[in-house]
């Protein structure tokens, strides 16, 4: 049993993956998908999917959201995650570029730092049963995901199996495609490949600017040996000798700190709610419709004002008080549950129990609950929009 959900725009479409928003219809809140790629049959791949929603059940926290629901949409699953995301990072770049805009290097800095942290913390939590390091492995724009508030969150854990079917744009760690003695490691170097695709929406400080021009001073010629150390260390070293995550970061900052750079969290986060405010809703929910009941569901009112007396229809009367409790979590109820509700400790056949269920819901529609209650794929419900005066 799942939420019903109104379904908004595709955030990135490529390789086997898909991620769109939707809205919880029952409570209001955005939520992010991650399902199959339109060029995949429906049905297909669904062990893509749960290799992802399995690693972030396990990984759930700052940064890293959890799985909330799994639903079936147009007979494609759907893994929705804990996060009211409205753009991930490539629509932040589609926007810097529409708008012909760069970010300080201070806010480039701490976007590189907000997702060393999350990948620290992922690496620091217990592995898979299998053993399986919790690694990213993949890092694009479209991995991180930018909520309303200007935060960060990262998904995609759990797609190092099959890296070769994301349809990458950057590098990937050597080890990474050949599916041999993974480490944390291939996350350093998946940063440092992300740090350097976002230096064109980046305005360096004067200091490290003069540094990639070339210039002789003593402080730009010990950026560039940083650098060059830092990106030796990680294109060429194999990945045995590759610094952890940890030393990248101190790397990092002693390469900010020679350019006069300060990560800057703050304006990071008023830059990610300025866009974020700036992208488009998800759709808008239907108009309500409104009904009074009793707290027994011994009578309600249609939409009209008309009363139905259940008082005589004790079968009717109990799946509706059913349906009124799991309304309150947005859920439905299955046939098997109503049969169950409606004749317990009744044993009927599969056939049987979908004629009966199917034969009392509809008579309540008939008797005036048409738009009140609606059948869905796995049984019936209170329509989204309906709202219930129980007295």
């Amino acid at each position: 049993m799942s939420l019903s959900y109104a379904w908004g725009p595709t955030l990135t479409e490529r390789g086997v993956f898909r991620t769109r928003r939707c809205r919880a219809i029952a409570t209001g809140r955005t939520r992010v998908a991650l399902t199959t790629s339109s060029t995949v049959p429906p049905g297909e791949l669904e062990e893509r999917l749960e290799a992802v929603a399995t690693a972030h059940r396990r990984l759930e926290g700052p940064g890293i959201p959890g799985v909330v629901d799994d639903v079936v949409v147009d007979g494609r699953r759907h893994v929705v995650f804990d996060s009211d995301a409205v753009l991930d990072g490539e629509g932040l770049i589609a926007h810097l570029d529409g708008a012909q805009r760069r970010v300080s290097h201070a806010v480039a800095a701490a976007i590189i730092e907000s997702i060393a942290a999350t990948l620290l913390s992922a690496h620091g939590s217990p592995r898979a049963a299998d053993g399986a390091p919790n690694v990213l492995g993949v890092l694009e724009p479209r991995n991180v995901l930018i909520t309303p508030s200007g935060g960060i969150q990262l998904i995609g854990f759990g797609a190092t199996s099959f890296v070769r079917e994301l349809g990458c744009r950057i590098p990937l760690a050597p080890e990474l495609v050949t599916g041999s003695n993974l480490t944390e490691k291939c996350d350093a170097f998946a940063l440092v490949c992300f740090s350097r695709s976002m230096i064109r929406h980046a305005q360096l400080t004067p200091r490290m600017k003069r540094a990639h021009e070339g210039h002789a001073g003593r402080v730009e010629q010990r950026i560039r040996q940083l650098m060059q150390v830092g990106n030796g260390l990680v294109w060429g070293a194999p990945p045995a000798l590759r610094p952890s995550m940890e030393t990248g970061r101190e790397m990092w900052r002693a390469l900010w700190r020679l350019g006069g750079v300060v990560p800057d969290h703050a304006a990071l986060r008023v830059l990610l709610a300025e866009v974020a405010a700036a992208t488009d809703p998800v759709p808008s929910l239907p108009s309500s419709v409104r009904v009074r009941m009793a707290h027994d569901a011994s009578w309600v009112e249609d939409p009209s004002g008309a009363l139905i007396d259940l008082r005589g229809r004790p079968v009717a009367r109990r799946m509706l008080a059913a349906l009124l409790t799991a309304r309150a979590s947005g859920r439905s109820l299955d046939v098997w549950t109503l049969a169950e509700v409606g004749w317990p400790g009744e044993r009927a056949t599969p056939q049987s129990a979908v004629n009966r269920v199917y034969v009392t819901l509809s008579r309540l529609r008939a008797l005036g609950l048409r738009d009140v209650l609606e059948r869905v794929d796995d049984g019936y419900r209170f329509a989204a929009n309906v709202d219930v005066d129980v007295v």
